[in-house]
């Protein structure tokens, strides 16, 4: 009896054996629709000129259906300094193009400044409120000295062109992450990177001053120099 229950335990145990010794079935690599293809770009550093002309000849969608209007206009400091800026030779950010059918390219971000930049060189608006080249205050492009109007044409922008394939919904995507991917500064956080000095010294001191953490509580400040604020305004009504 014995000997038969060990051979039926043989024969379990072989089989067990058999099974594990089988080879698995290989998972099959996915395969990747032509709109499920990775995201590429590939950047370039095309003058104010070469895009313009993109735009004359049709290859440059500035403002397609996802695109909010142009609102720089409401605030007509910031067109003017963002020209200031290429004058002085200060960088600006760079642009963002998806890539579409026929090789067009869509505006995916940059609208605001690329936009200024074309309404300019169009003699569209004069500058203003400019205050380290407060001279130029007043004058359209057309008005530039010819030094000035090439220095303008012949900045380099850094753009960079998204390639989606197809699938216009990435494109979508892309815009979405570039425009949520960052924290806009509050009014306190740009004075702190204006106003360098002394004062501002002053403010970050007492923030952490013990009396003032007694009133306001906890061991550090409110992030994003909110207490900076509050004892500025201190300050000002003082």
């Amino acid at each position: 009896m014995a000997s038969g229950n060990d051979n039926g335990s043989n024969g379990a145990s072989d089989a067990v054996s058999e099974d594990q010794l089988e080879p698995e079935p290989e998972e099959e690599a996915p395969v990747l629709k032509p709109d499920d293809r990775p995201v590429t770009s590939q950047s370039s550093d095309w003058t104010i000129s070469a895009l313009r002309d993109k735009l004359d000849r049709g290859q440059l969608d500035l403002q397609p259906k996802f695109q909010r209007e142009y609102v720089w206009n409401l605030r007509p400091e910031l067109p003017s300094h963002l020209i200031e800026s290429l004058l002085l030779e200060i960088p600006i950010p760079p642009i963002y193009f998806g890539k579409v059918n026929q090789g067009r390219l869509e505006m995916i971000d940059g609208q605001q400044r690329l936009s200024t930049l074309v309404n300019f060189v169009s003699n569209k608006f004069p500058l203003r409120k400019l205050q380290r080249m407060a001279s130029l205050n007043h004058k359209f492009f057309k008005d530039l000295t010819k030094q000035q109007q090439e220095k303008i044409l012949d900045t380099p922008i850094r753009s960079i062109v998204i390639d989606a394939g197809a699938n216009a919904e990435l494109r979508y995507e892309v815009f979405e992450r570039l425009n949520r991917g960052s924290m806009t500064l509050n009014e306190q956080e740009l004075r702190n990177c204006v106003y360098r000095g002394p004062f501002n010294d002053l403010l970050a001191e007492l923030e952490k001053d013990s009396y003032w953490r007694k009133s306001k509580g906890g061991n550090e400040p409110e992030g994003r120099f909110k207490e900076r604020e509050v004892i500025l305004r201190f300050f000002a009504f003082a």
